[in-house]
């Protein structure tokens, strides 16, 4: 009898246990047929069998059902038609999800309608009509999959170079970024969930018009599904390259990699923790011309960087430059403009490495005028013998100047860190890519530290302000 009891009690245990098996199992693979669906919906995955508007054959990428119904489904107008929502009003459920998909294929609505012509026609595979129907039974609402996103868990990615100059300052950054993360999930994380930060390594040349970088991208971000990339390492960016990422719905959230320009995106996707170089120079010009008179004739010495010149003419219009790959002793009256007299000196923008600059300011002198960017060519630790206005793209707390390079670059991962958890905070629990655009928009006045003051806007791309610091001939202070 006792025998008899053990193997009934063995035997519900089993059954019990294999139970909850298969129920997670079957979970699971709900949980993945949705995702699919979202990323059919979204126009991430693109439709197997060729679409059609009026019988002519349309790119794949250009039917998401997003791009008319809305990012909820919530409808609106296209083509002055009306777009309507998807669930007619009707709150979802898996049933009314399976007769809008079927209505997919006969070109007409759940009521029997016909759908107006503007509306493609979609020969779905199986796997496309079940990945669909799953999606739109919880569009909308607290169980709507979010890329990168589940009930324990906020994964945000940063995309690091594995090699090259920049390799071990974005190591660094990565660190200060991962440290900020693991304080906040020590303090109990955001509406209960952990952050993760998620390494995305590449070893192709963003900036390149060919394929390669997007490419490796896009297999990591298969790999490792993240809801933004934060503090990562990309700089100057072809335009089809910012509008695949906006494509692929990933806000890039106090990018670190140096850039030229300001991004080619459009506005709350993209932003940077650090301003541009065109935008440091735009932002420290009236600076320098008041600090260095006569300053209209400036000589450039520039760094052998693609792309350089061009950012510095920009940023500078209706000056006259004159471009050197380095510069010779001083030589007032060789240089100075006509009419202007020879002691004014030479005014010297120096966008070069940090050994180069300190040679430079050997050279220069007690007449010339340097100006420098920090962020570009270091802070330097020696003082400078003749008047130089020196940018700080940040503020004074920073150890920008002299110090550890790897300090400095953590110290600004951390600072990404801060305020990406500060824009997914005001992004809600239901956060989606769009609410945290949303949110870089309109991110005024956040101050992480004493005296660090960190702002977006729609015209202002960067959160670190353009600072400007007078350095005094060291001979007559």
């Amino acid at each position: 009898m006792k025998r008899t009891r053990a193997a009934c009690l063995l035997t519900c245990a089993w059954l019990i246990a294999a139970s909850a098996g298969f129920a997670q199992t079957n979970e699971n693979a709900l949980a993945a047929q949705r995702e699919a669906g979202r990323a059919l919906f979204h126009g991430e995955r693109m439709f197997q069998r060729p679409v059609k508007v009026a019988g002519a054959a349309m790119p794949s990428d250009a039917a998401a059902c997003a791009l008319c119904h809305g990012r909820s489904g919530q409808g609106g107008l296209e083509a002055g038609v009306s777009v309507p929502w998807l669930s007619e009003g009707t709150p979802p459920s898996q049933d009314l999800a399976r007769r809008v998909v079927q209505a997919l294929a006969r070109g007409q609505s759940v009521r029997g309608q016909a759908l107006q012509p503007p509306m493609p026609r979609y020969d779905l595979t199986p796997a496309e009509r079940d990945a669909l129907a799953a999606f739109l039974a919880v569009l909308g609402t607290d169980a709507e999959p979010v890329r990168g996103v589940d009930a324990r868990q906020l994964r945000i990615g940063m995309v690091l170079p594995r090699s090259g100059p920049r390799a071990n300052a974005a190591q660094a950054a990565f660190r200060g970024l991962q440290g900020q993360f693991e304080q906040i999930n020590r303090s109990g994380g955001l509406y209960g969930r952990q952050l993760r930060l998620v390494a995305l390594p590449t070893d192709a040349d963003p900036a390149s018009q060919s394929g390669p970088w997007q490419q490796q991208l896009a297999g990591a971000l298969a790999r490792e599904p993240v809801l933004a990339l934060a503090g990562s390492w990309i700089g100057d960016l072809p335009a089809p390259q910012w509008q695949w990422l906006q494509k692929q719905r990933l806000p890039l959230i106090a990018n670190l990699g140096p850039a030229l320009r300001e991004p080619a995106a459009t506005p709350g996707w993209t932003t940077s923790l650090l301003p541009s170089v065109q935008a440091q120079l735009a932002g420290s010009a009236t600076d320098f011309d008041t600090r260095c008179v006569h300053s209209q004739r400036l000589q450039v010495a520039l760094a052998p960087v693609s792309g350089l010149r061009e950012a510095v003419a920009a940023a500078l219009p209706g000056r006259t430059l004159g471009f050197n790959a380095a510069l010779p002793a001083s030589a007032a009256a060789a240089t100075a403009p006509a009419g202007t007299a020879a002691d004014t000196g030479q005014h010297v923008l120096a966008l070069l490495p940090a050994a180069e600059v300190e040679a430079l300011r050997q050279r220069l002198g007690p007449q010339d005028c340097l100006w420098t960017l920090a962020m570009f060519s270091g802070a330097g630790g020696a003082k400078a013998r003749g008047p130089e206005l020196l940018v700080l793209p940040a503020q004074a707390t920073l150890p920008l100047a002299g110090g550890d390079p790897q300090a400095l670059w953590e110290s600004l991962g951390r600072l990404a860190g801060q305020l990406t958890a500060e824009l997914l905070s005001q992004a809600g629990r239901r956060v989606q890519p769009e609410s945290l655009v949303r949110a870089q928009l309109t991110q005024t006045a956040f101050e992480p530290a004493p005296g660090v003051k960190l702002e977006l806007t729609r015209t202002r791309r960067h959160a670190l302000p353009v600072l400007a610091t007078w350095r005094k001939n060291d001979d007559n202070p």
